[in-house]
Parts: C-alpha cells; structure tokens; sequence
C-alpha cells in the first residue's frame, strides 16, 4: 500500500486547516466539548466545499464521545450526502464518506441500517478501487464488522479471511491493518464458539508482533495476553495461567508501573488464587493490587482490597 494511497490524500488536503489539528488535540486534552465548538466555528466561517464533508466527518467522533449519538449520525450521513452530490457516488472521497456512515451506525447498533449501506458500498469499492488500495481493504473490514452484527457469520468469515490471504500475498502480513483484521476476526471466532481457529489465529498474530516488534514491545505483551486468555476459553486454565504469570514478569520488566495490563493480569492472579482455595497465593497477589491501588484515584477501590486481604490473610491463618 503506497504512500500515496487515497485515505493518505484526503489526511493531506486537510492537513492545510487548522481546525482539525486543535480538536485532536483537544480531545486529547480530555476536552471534547471546545473539540466540537472548535470544529463548529471553523465550519460556519468556512464554507468550502471541498472540505465541509470531511470537517462535518472530523466531528462525528467527537459527537459520540459526547454521547450525542443522533446528532453524530446526523453529520455522518449529512458528510455522506454532501460528497455523493458533489463527487458523485463511486468517487473515492465519497466512499470514504460513505464508509464513515457505514461504521457508526454498526457502531451503535443500527444494523439494519448499516447493511442497507453495506451492500452497495462494497460492490462500488470492488469495482472502483485498486485491490491494494487501503480504502478497499477498509470497506471490507467495516463490511465484515456489519455482516457479524447481522448474524450473517459465513460472509464476515469469509471476508476475514480472503482479507488476510492478501495482506500475505502482498506482503503485508504484518502491517497494522493486517493486524487489526487479525483481531477482529479473532474475536468474531470466540463470539462464535470457534475457539481452536482464533487461538490459531492469535498466535499467529503473537508471531507476527514479535517479530516485528520486539519481545518487549507492548503490542507483543497485548497479544500474549490475547493468547493467554484464548487458552482460558479453551479451558486450558493451567495453561493460561502459567502464561499470565511469565507475562507479568515481563510486563513488570518493560512497562511503566501503572500499565493498565499489570492490574488486570493481577486481577486475573488472584481470582485463580481464590478459586483454587489458596489464600497464601492470594494475598501476595492481593498485596501488589493494593499497592497499585494506593496510587490511584479511587480509594474505594483501595479499601475493599484492603478488607478482602484481611480475610484471606485471617483464612491463611486458619
């Protein structure tokens, strides 16, 4: 996928207006509401139309994290129109577009909806767009995240995996949008009971990382964890946990303190603790939660770990 690819165009075009830029920021920021004004501004100044739809598209996301979930399909489906009327329905900025539209009303729940889009707008990119063009390959991921939704399993797992077959053909295999696909379609195979295929799937991806990234990466920590939990499911519990308790070890060695994956591998330590009947085990992981714990902002969190230590300690004791 070259550097000049559409998707790649369309970030170019905008990086010429400052508006964009400041709300990303601002989202980062954790300030979503003046990300919104900041767009909204730009946009009742701006009239160019060669940017609206992509500005009103900039802001859907910021209306979702706002919980204005009408308001933010409103300007998805306004954007959509915006560029059909003005580029025509198969032009490549309007497919993006319309692939935006696309994926929030999955992302909601309006699958019906989401499917009556699907259809047309996959056809429109098969047969308008290079088979290595990035948009294509998006399409048919978003298409695959629809059909899942839709209980039309057979097609997503077809998409799935006539998408991998050509990021490797193509040598893509690991990039990030192979490894998205490869997680998507990881998960859609436990939602479906196909446990054995997504621990295939995710180890594979766990090789992919590796490689590409190093052992002590944190993608290469996530995908572990993924593969972990996978044998979980598989109930190969002593096998997962066993992997847990190397992961933690090199989670401790290669991430900041506070890594959320540090407390959730703890959480899952000591639940096996519990369950197993050994209050020793548990309050050792239990003792390392609450030093996590102290150092966050929520006390509560602190106190109940505090009074479940005492009771395994006492049953230690026992």
């Amino acid at each position: 996928m070259n550097d000049e690819s559409i998707l790649t165009r369309v970030a170019r075009q905008l990086d010429g207006v400052s508006a964009p830029r400041e709300a990303q920021l601002l989202m980062k920021l954790g300030l979503p509401d003046q990300a919104a004004e900041r767009l909204e501004t730009w946009l009742k100044s701006n009239p160019d139309p060669e940017l609206r739809p992509f500005l009103l598209r900039e802001l859907v996301p910021i209306r979702m994290e706002l919980g204005q979930i009408d308001e933010g399909l409103v300007l998805a489906g306004e954007a959509a129109r915006l560029g059909v009327e003005r580029w025509g329905a198969t032009d490549p900025r309007s497919l993006i577009l319309r692939n935006t539209q696309m994926y929030w009303l999955a992302t909601v729940g309006q699958v019906e909806a989401a499917l009556a889009l699907c259809q047309p707008l996959f056809a429109d990119a098969d047969q308008h767009l290079g088979a290595r063009e990035p948009l294509r390959s998006a399409i048919r991921n978003n298409s695959a995240r629809v059909f899942e939704q839709a209980d039309r399993g057979s097609d997503a797992r077809r998409l799935y995996r006539q998408l991998l077959a050509d990021y490797s053909r193509w040598g893509l295999a690991s990039s990030e949008p192979a490894c998205s696909t490869r997680h998507n379609f990881a998960r859609h195979l436990q939602d479906t009971g196909e446990l054995a295929e997504a621990l295939q799937v995710l180890q594979q991806q766990l090789a992919i990382v590796t490689e590409l990234r190093g052992t002590a990466s944190e993608e290469s920590l996530l995908a572990r964890h993924d593969v972990a939990e996978a044998h979980l499911y598989l109930d190969q519990r002593r096998t997962a946990i066993e992997q847990w308790e190397l992961l933690l070890r090199d989670c401790r060695d290669h991430l900041e303190a506070d890594h959320p994956l540090i407390a959730e591998i703890l959480g899952i330590l000591l639940t096996d603790a519990v369950d197993l009947d050994d209050p020793e085990r548990a309050v050792f992981f239990c003792d390392q939660l609450i030093d996590l714990a102290e150092e966050g902002p929520e006390p509560s969190l602190t106190e109940a770990l505090v009074r479940m230590r005492s009771r395994l300690a006492q049953t230690n004791a026992e």
